[in-house]
C-alpha cells in the first residue's frame, strides 16, 4: 500500500482520536468530582491516546489534502472507526473488573455502536425504571 494512500486517511484519523481524547477528559472529571478512584485509568487512557493521535499527526503532517478519492475515504472511515473502538477499550482494560482485552474491546464497541449489549454482569436492574416515563413514546 504506497504511503501516499495512507497520509490522508492517517490525518484526518489523527485529527478524530485527538478529539475523541479531548472527549475522554469528561468521564476523567466526573471520576475526580465523585471520588470513584477510576481517574488513573482514564488519564493514563487520554495520555495513551493523544500520544498515538500526536504520532499519526506527525506522520502525515507534510500532507496537503486537496482532493480525496472514494478510496482515501473508505480507509479514513475505517481507520477511524478501528482507533477509536481501541482506544476507547483502554479505560476498561486498565479496570481491574475486564480479564481480557476482548471483553474490553467488545465493550468498547458496544457503547460507541450504542447495541446496548455488555459482558458485564450483576448490572443493576432499578435502572430500567429511570426510562419508565419514556416507554410510552417508544410504544406504538
Amino acid at each position: 500500500m504506497p504511503i501516499s494512500l495512507l497520509r490522508p486517511a492517517l490525518k484526518v484519523s489523527s485529527f478524530v482520536l485527538f478529539v475523541f481524547g479531548i472527549m475522554m477528559s469528561v468521564p476523567l472529571l466526573l471520576a475526580l468530582i465523585y471520588g470513584t478512584g477510576n481517574g488513573e485509568n482514564f488519564a493514563l487512557s487520554i495520555a495513551i491516546t493523544e500520544l498515538l493521535a500526536s504520532g499519526g499527526w506527525l506522520l502525515s503532517r507534510g500532507h496537503k489534502t486537496q482532493t480525496l478519492a472514494p478510496r482515501h475515504m473508505f480507509l479514513m472511515t475505517t481507520m477511524s472507526w478501528l482507533v477509536i473502538c481501541l482506544t476507547g477499550a483502554l479505560p476498561f482494560y486498565f479496570f481491574d473488573g475486564f480479564p481480557t482485552l476482548s471483553d474490553a474491546v467488545f465493550e468498547s464497541v458496544s457503547g460507541l455502536t450504542t447495541t446496548g449489549s455488555t459482558v458485564l454482569t450483576g448490572l443493576d436492574l432499578s435502572l430500567i425504571h429511570i426510562s419508565e416515563p419514556t416507554r410510552p413514546l417508544y410504544i406504538s
